[in-house]
Parts: structure tokens; sequence; C-alpha cells
């Protein structure tokens, strides 16, 4: 009897055992999950920004233009202009680099053809440019004759002027001109050099 209680003894201890330990349980991590390798994004200065000490960027809302004949400009087969933008705000801003530029025409501000390449020959300064209300500057802007081109290569359209872009600036306006002829094809007829004092 002994021998059987002994065994049934040692059987329930066995199953005690068995039935005591416990499945694996998830243990925390001893170090962080490794962090993110996404880039962050740095701030994006606003339009009006410039550097420390500089009145903000002019702004095409602020802004009036006109275009003027450059007596210095031009070559054979094209012709200088400067396209002259004003001041017409309350306080003083500031411009500095190339405007973006292309034709328009149509009657409705439809773009003609390229827009202007920027002029980065370094014969022009590219410094800021303050301008004081009812200050101005211009920006140096070569045109090439659009009857260089066969009217294949062209597909010549008349221009009603200029749309223009201050630097650093989404907005635009517009600059009305005569007798300006545009190319509709891949054909580049404009190239603009930075803001100049002026």
């Amino acid at each position: 009897m002994l021998p059987t209680a002994a065994a049934a003894t040692m059987l329930a201890l066995a199953l005690a055992g068995c039935s005591g330990a416990a499945a694996p349980q998830p243990t925390a991590s001893s170090s962080p999950p490794p962090a993110s390798t996404s880039p962050t994004a740095s701030p994006t200065p606003s339009p009006s920004a410039t550097s420390q000490g500089e009145p903000p960027r002019c702004l095409a809302s602020d802004l009036s233009g006109t275009a003027v004949t450059d007596e210095g400009g031009g070559a054979a087969g094209s012709f200088g202009l400067r396209l002259v933008l004003v001041n017409e705000g309350a306080a003083s801003c500031s411009l500095q680099g190339w405007p973006g530029v292309s034709f328009v025409g149509g009657g409705d501000g439809t773009q003609l053809g390229e827009p202007a390449t920027q002029d980065r020959s370094g014969r022009y300064g590219d410094a800021t440019v303050v301008l004081e209300p009812g200050g101005s500057a211009y920006a140096p802007l070569m045109v090439e004759q659009a009857l260089n081109y066969s009217n294949a290569d062209c597909q010549s359209r008349d221009a009603d002027g200029f749309r223009v872009y201050p630097p650093g600036d989404e907005g635009s306006l517009f600059i009305e001109t005569d007798d300006l002829i545009a190319c509709t094809t891949g054909v580049e007829l404009l190239e603009v050099g930075p803001m100049q004092a002026g």
C-alpha cells in the first residue's frame, strides 16, 4: 500500500511541476526601439522672410511694373528691355535674385512659349535691392527676335506683354507691351538677369 501511496504522491508532484510551468511571457525590451530614420522637415521660410536686418520680400501684390528699352542691351537679332518694378506699398521691401518671366497673350494671360532662362554669366551683381515706398528696381531682359526662326520652328503669335514673378513670390503681375512677338513652341526667346538697383 505504501509503495502505491508513494507512487501516487510522486505522480502528483510531477503533475504539479508540469502545471506550474508557465508559458513564456513577452518581456520589455532592454533597449528603446530604433529612432526613425526619416528626415525631419526644416521650417520653410515664408515668402516675406529675408536675411536679418533687411525688409521683407516685395510681393507681386505690392508692385507695379513697366518695360522700357535698354539702350545698352541687345545684339544682332535681339534687343534689351528693363522690367522695372515699383513698390506701391506703404512699407519698404526687398528684391534679390532672378524674377520669373514669360510672354503672355490671347487677351487672357495665356503663357506663350518657354519662360525666360536665367543669365548667370556674372555680368550682373545679384545683391539685395531695398525698395522704399515708391522706389524701383529693374531686371535686365534680353529678347531674341521671333522672326529669326521659321514659322514651322516658332509658330509665332502676338504677345500682350509679360507675366513677371518677383523673386521668391508665387504671385505674379502683368506688364503690358506693344509690338512683341512670341514663339509658342520650345524656342527660348527670353533671358533675364537678377534684380538691379535703379
